[in-house]
C-alpha cells in the first residue's frame, strides 16, 4: 500500500449547524417549524420548508425575540420575576399595612371623623383624630421602612430565608413564652394555656387586607368586555360557515353553541383557557342534577355532546391562532354519559298504527322506516328514479353515509306508496320535481330554511298521529322502527347483512375497496322482515326481483 493511502485524512460527514432553537417537522417532507422553550411557555414559528432554510430561522429568531420580550413584561405585571415567596408574603402585609394607613389619612382629612365602631383604641374606647392620625403616620411610617429593608434583601443574588415571624408578620404578637417547666406540666396534665395577647394594630392590619383580598377577588371575576370581532358569538359564525358537514349537523351544533356563547358573554375569546372548560362542564353538571331531581334539565348525553362542540370550538380557536396555548385539559374535560341498551317495539304494533294512518302519507313513511330503514331525512331526499314501481325495490345511497342501498319493498308499502304518488302534490319549485315526497306546499317533507332552520314534516305528523291515538297506543318514532328491524336481523338468519341494511359506512379496506355490497341479500332480508311484522311479500315478485347472473 503507498505511503500517501496510509496518511491520506478520513472523509468525515459535514456537520450539523448548531441553532439557538429546535426544529420540529410538521410531516413526510421536509416541513416544519422553529421551537423553544421559554419561561415554561412554548414557542413555534410559521412552518419553514425546510432546516436549512437561513431566512426562515432568522426570521424564526426574530419572532421569538418579541415572544420573550412579552412574556418577560407578563411575568413582571404578574410578580413572578419579584422575590421568593416568603419576601411576597411579607411585602404584601407591610404593603398593605401602608395602603390602609394612607387610605384612612385621606378620609380623615376629608371628613375629620374616626370610624368610631369599626377601629377603637386599646382601652376599647373612641379614637380622638389627633390620636388616631398619630397611630395612621406611625404605623405608616414603620410599615414602609420594613417594605424597604425586605425589598433591599430580596435584591440580593442569594437573599436569606426569612424567619417565620418576618414572613408572617401579622401572626408575630400571637407568641408567647411558655415556662420552664411546660413539658412537665403537660405530661402531668395541670398544663394551662396561656392567654393569647391581642395587637390592635395587627388586627387592624388584617381587616385591611382582608378588603384587598375580597377586592382582588372581584376584580378576578370580573371579565373585561372584549371588543365586538373578539367575542366568541362572532366567532362561532365564523367558524360554523367554514365547515363542511350535514345541515342537521351544523342545525344542531348551532343550537349547543349558542349556549357556550351566552356562558361566555362578552369575554375574549383569546381569554379561554382550561378554567373556562371547567368552569362549562360544571353548569352543564348542574343541568343534568337538576334533571335527576325531577326538574326541567339535560340527560348527560346532550351534555356530553354540548361540551364536545365547545370544544371542537375551542380548537379551532387555536388553529386559527386565535388562542396562544391550547388548553391542556381539552381530553380530560368531559362528561360521562352510560351507554344504553337499544329500545324496540312489539313488531304487532306496526299493523295498529299503519291502520290508525288511513290513507295519509304518515302511513307510507312508517312503512319506509321499518321497510329499509329509512329516517325523516331519508325520505326527504328520496327521489322518482330511485323507485322500480314494475319490480318494488328502492335503490338508492343513504343520506348520511352515501352507502348504496337495495332494499325490496313489502306488498303493503308498494300499495301505499302507489297510491300516495296517485294524490302526490305538485312540486311549487323545479327543483323540487324529481322527489318522491312532498309536503302539502309542494315543498319537501325535510329541509332547512335560508336561516338554517329545520323543517321535518314526517315529525309533525307523527305528533298529530300520537294526539289521535293517545287513548289507543303509543305511536313510536321512524328511528324506534329503524332500530326495531335491524335488532330482528341480528337475532335471525340475515344478521350478515344487518350493517348493509343500515346502510353504514364500510369500516375496513376490504368493505371500502374490493368486495362489493350483497345487495341481493339485503333483499331477501327486506322480504323476511316483512314475515315478522306481519307484512308479507308475493314469492312471484321475490324472484322476479333477484339479479341475473352474469354472463359466462
Amino acid at each position: 500500500m503507498p505511503p500517501s493511502a496510509k496518511t491520506a485524512p478520513k472523509a468525515s460527514a459535514p456537520r450539523q449547524r448548531k441553532s439557538r432553537m429546535s426544529w420540529q417537522p410538521t410531516g413526510r417532507d421536509a416541513a416544519g417549524r422553529w421551537v423553544k422553550r421559554y419561561k415554561k411557555r412554548r414557542f413555534q414559528s410559521a412552518v419553514a420548508p425546510c432546516r436549512s432554510d437561513r431566512e426562515a430561522e432568522r426570521a424564526a429568531w426574530e419572532g421569538f425575540i418579541a415572544f420573550r420580550t412579552a412574556v418577560d413584561a407578563e411575568s413582571a405585571a404578574a410578580g413572578e420575576d419579584g422575590p421568593p415567596r416568603g419576601y411576597r408574603l411579607a411585602l404584601e402585609f407591610h404593603d398593605g399595612v401602608a395602603d390602609w394607613c394612607a387610605t384612612e389619612l385621606r378620609l380623615l382629612d376629608q371628613t375629620g371623623e374616626v370610624p368610631d365602631l369599626e377601629f377603637l383604641g386599646p382601652d376599647g374606647e373612641p379614637r380622638e383624630p389627633d390620636d388616631w392620625r398619630a397611630y395612621l403616620e406611625a404605623h405608616r411610617e414603620n410599615a414602609c421602612a420594613a417594605a424597604a429593608e425586605l425589598r433591599r434583601i430580596a435584591a440580593k443574588r442569594n437573599p436569606r430565608a426569612l424567619t417565620d415571624e418576618e414572613t408572617f408578620p401579622f401572626l408575630a404578637h400571637l407568641a408567647v413564652e411558655l415556662p420552664a417547666d411546660w413539658d412537665a406540666q403537660v405530661a402531668a396534665g395541670t398544663a394551662v394555656p396561656p392567654p393569647l395577647p391581642s395587637d390592635p394594630a395587627a388586627e387592624d392590619a388584617r381587616r385591611w387586607l382582608d378588603r384587598l383580598l375580597a377586592a382582588a377577588e372581584e376584580k378576578r371575576r370580573t371579565v373585561p368586555a372584549a371588543p365586538a370581532d373578539r367575542r366568541v358569538a362572532p366567532l362561532i359564525d365564523r367558524y360554523q360557515a367554514g365547515r363542511e358537514v350535514k345541515p342537521s349537523t351544523l342545525s344542531r351544533d348551532a343550537e349547543r353553541l349558542a349556549h357556550f356563547a351566552a356562558f361566555a358573554g362578552d369575554r375574549d375569546a383569546a381569554a379561554l383557557d382550561a378554567g373556562t372548560l371547567e368552569d362549562y362542564r360544571a353548569r352543564l353538571l348542574e343541568f343534568c342534577k337538576a334533571a335527576t331531581q325531577g326538574g326541567r334539565g339535560w340527560s348527560r348525553a346532550e351534555a356530553r355532546q354540548t361540551l364536545n362542540a365547545a370544544k371542537s370550538f375551542v380548537r379551532w380557536l387555536y388553529r386559527t391562532e386565535v388562542l396562544d396555548r391550547e388548553p391542556r385539559n381539552l381530553s380530560s374535560c368531559k362528561v360521562e354519559a352510560p351507554r344504553s341498551e337499544p329500545k324496540t317495539e312489539d313488531p304487532a304494533l306496526l299493523r295498529r298504527v299503519v291502520d290508525a294512518c288511513g290513507d295519509r302519507p304518515v302511513g307510507v313513511w312508517t312503512l319506509l322506516a321499518a321497510n329499509v330503514g329509512a329516517y325523516g331525512s331519508d325520505l326527504g331526499g328520496v327521489r322518482l328514479s330511485e323507485i322500480d314501481l314494475e319490480k318494488g325495490v328502492l335503490t338508492r345511497g343513504r343520506t348520511k353515509t352515501g352507502s348504496p342501498g337495495r332494499w325490496r319493498l313489502w306488498d303493503e308499502t308498494l300499495e301505499r306508496l302507489i297510491a300516495y304518488l296517485e294524490v302526490r302534490p305538485e312540486p311549487r319549485e323545479p327543483a323540487f320535481a324529481g322527489l318522491l315526497f312532498l309536503d302539502g306546499r309542494g315543498g319537501p317533507v325535510w329541509r332547512f330554511t335560508e336561516g338554517g332552520q329545520k323543517v321535518d314534516s314526517t315529525r309533525s305528523a307523527l305528533k298529530r298521529l300520537r294526539k289521535r291515538m293517545a287513548t289507543e297506543c303509543a305511536v313510536p318514532s321512524l328511528p324506534m322502527w329503524r332500530r326495531t328491524s335491524a335488532t330482528l336481523l341480528r337475532s335471525g338468519p340475515f344478521a350478515d347483512v344487518r350493517d348493509v341494511w343500515l346502510a353504514h359506512a364500510p369500516k375496513n379496506v376490504a368493505d371500502r375497496s374490493y368486495a362489493a355490497a350483497p345487495l341481493d341479500r339485503v333483499a331477501e332480508a327486506c322480504g323476511w322482515l316483512g314475515d315478522q311484522y306481519g307484512f308479507p311479500t308475493d314469492p312471484a315478485r321475490l324472484e322476479s326481483t333477484a339479479t341475473p347472473p352474469p354472463p359466462r
